[in-house]
């Protein structure tokens, strides 16, 4: 992958989706993206990505951050850690098409970091995601239980 084959947006949008419902910030897309940046060429699709040394930042994922919460990709939450969350659109039909118009290759490359971005978010994964579920089902059942 020497060249750019795919708009860096329609990355971090295959990548929300794969990540699924989390928490995140900037800062930790900008983690994620910028370690795999280190690893490809800087013309290409993940080479775009890259940190800047003395900021730590990355322009393209702070312009798309930008954009998607004006378009309603993201929605912005009132907490300090992670204030960022993936909109129903981008975890739905929309971001499963956009991931699948993304090369294979890319596609392998994202499944690998939105694991990595879940473990990082904090979000349940494997037994915890699945006991963390059937809680919220417990709760949810028992708020509908009507009481005599």
């Amino acid at each position: 992958m020497s060249v750019v084959t795919s708009i860096p947006h329609d990355v971090i949008i295959g990548l929300l989706y794969r990540a699924g419902d989390i928490r995140y910030s900037t800062k930790l897309l900008t983690l994620v993206l910028g370690e795999e940046a280190g690893k490809h060429p800087p013309m290409s699709t993940f080479g775009q990505f890259t940190r800047h040394r003395a900021y730590g930042d990355c322009i393209t994922i702070s312009e798309f951050v930008s954009s998607a919460c004006v378009g309603g990709a993201i929605i912005r939450t009132p907490t300090r850690t992670n204030p960022l969350q993936s909109a129903p659109c981008t975890l739905g039909r929309w971001g499963r098409n956009i991931y699948m118009m993304l090369p294979e290759d890319e596609r392998k490359i994202i499944d690998q970091l939105a694991k990595r971005l879940r473990i990082e978010s904090g979000a349940p994964t494997g037994l915890r995601r699945a006991i963390h579920y059937l809680a919220q089902l417990r709760q949810a059942i028992a708020s509908k239980t009507p009481t005599a």
